[in-house]
């Protein structure tokens, strides 16, 4: 397994990878309806694409396949998601290990992430603080999440 930065011929493989996660993983926290309100539509491949250009996540390939991937702009971490095969087999270690490096080569001096319920136990492990409880709105459906930050040195 290794991290690569962006490439757009992975834009279709990320897409689905953030869908089907966000159904399968995330499943035992949300309800149906707040999932499809997180995911959107499946196949919402234009759209992904144009954002992906944007943000050049670095992705976690195993092989030729997308197993994880993940965002950072600035002294945010947006998207980051490891597909529903391969939770807790250390791709989302090694994607927080590419997001610190990066941030510590960019100066950065403290990371803030949005996350779910789902990811909470995760960042946690990660050496992440909670900063406060929040509930977002997608598609009229409320979503419990958390800000937390993590120093960097």
């Amino acid at each position: 397994m290794n991290i690569i930065p962006y490439d757009e011929k992975y834009a279709e493989q990320i897409t689905d990878l953030f869908y089907n996660t966000i159904h399968a993983v995330a499943a035992k926290d949300y309800t149906p309806k707040q999932l499809g309100a997180w995911s959107g539509l499946k196949g919402q491949y234009d759209s992904w694409k144009k954002r992906l250009d944007i943000k050049k996540p670095f992705i976690a390939l195993n092989n030729q396949t997308v197993v994880g991937f993940a965002e950072l702009d600035q002294d945010t971490i947006d998207c980051f998601y490891v597909h529903k095969d391969y939770q807790r087999q250390g791709v989302g270690r090694l994607l927080m290990k590419t997001i610190l490096d990066q941030a510590q080569m960019n100066q950065v001096k403290k990371l803030t992430v949005r996350v779910s319920l789902t990811a909470k136990s995760f960042f946690d492990t990660m050496g992440f603080q909670l900063l406060e409880d929040v509930v977002i709105e997608r598609s009229g459906q409320q979503l419990k999440c958390f800000m937390m930050k993590k120093t960097l040195r």
